[in-house]
């Protein structure tokens, strides 16, 4: 399979294609044992992200069932991390930012294609599309 992904810059992703795509990491609200109230406002506001979204918008959820150091400890499982350095370093910031998400939680993954105004600019997207595949 190949990597449909090009490059990145923070959380905006060029891709094969040619689409530029912005991607965030959303929290959803918690309302837990909150007042009926609270749930109904929160329910709102989450109706209307989605429907302010475009509609090739992607938002995916997902909950990892293991700890961040079983999930580091698979990354570096059979490679040797003294002739791999860079992966070394790779894994060690991947252990500190999955460290923030307790196995069994929520996260939300948010991609908005952002797209290119007037023809000019469909067709750059298009030739870097085209030169890169």
């Amino acid at each position: 399979m190949e990597q449909p992904t090009l490059s990145m810059a923070a959380n905006i992703r060029w891709t094969k294609s040619g689409v530029v795509w912005a991607d965030y990491v959303l929290s959803g609200m918690d309302y837990g044992y909150r007042p009926n109230v609270d749930k109904r406002t929160a329910r709102t506001l989450h109706t209307m992200l989605v429907r302010a979204l475009p509609g090739e918008s992607m938002l995916m959820g997902i909950a990892s069932s293991l700890s961040a150091e079983a999930v580091v400890a698979r990354m570096t499982e059979g490679v040797d991390l003294d002739v791999h350095t860079d992966w070394a370093i790779e894994c060690e910031a991947t252990l500190d930012s999955i460290e923030l998400y307790r196995p069994g939680q929520r996260v939300f993954y948010l991609s908005i294609p952002l797209t290119t105004t007037g023809l000019a600019g469909q067709a750059k997207a298009a030739t870097h599309a085209a030169w890169s595949s």
